[in-house]
């Protein structure tokens, strides 16, 4: 179903309807980034890519599945706790146990997006990535 209603996606760009439906939320963006943002995810090459990425998740998923260990590679996991699926942690910790240099943080009061565009929760996420560039850079641990 969900398959179906992101074919729509490029068509309706086309006609001016996912600038109605593309906000931002609660993003904490300057006007300037937030109405280039808006305009981005407004296009129909978005949309393309939206409704591709969507037909590829069972794909995706399978092979996620499929890998059991990443040995010592470094591997932070950011968990956004709001508007999950139910027992969403669960697999969270199971990433994370895929790693012998793991961290796994649960960032309290964010969703998704806002690992993104909120400012304190993108800095959690902009260090993580740091930390894990660092690390396989250097070879060290994680913190």
């Amino acid at each position: 179903m969900l398959t179906t209603e992101t074919g729509l996606f490029p068509g309706l760009a086309r006609v001016g309807v996912t600038q109605l439906v593309n906000g931002l939320g609660d993003a904490e963006l300057p006007a300037q980034a937030a109405s280039q943002v808006r305009a981005d995810l407004s296009t129909a090459g978005q949309a393309r890519s939206e409704r591709d990425e969507v037909a590829m998740v069972p794909t995706m998923m399978a092979q996620a599945r499929a890998v059991t260990d990443l040995g010592d590679l470094p591997l932070y996991v950011l968990t956004a706790p709001v508007d999950t699926q139910t027992n969403w942690l669960t697999p969270q910790t199971e990433l994370a146990a895929l790693s012998d240099n793991s961290v796994h943080l649960v960032v309290a009061g964010a969703d998704h997006q806002s690992l993104l565009d909120n400012q304190a929760a993108a800095a959690v996420s902009s260090q993580a990535i740091t930390q894990v560039v660092d690390a396989a850079r250097t070879g060290t641990p994680l913190d």
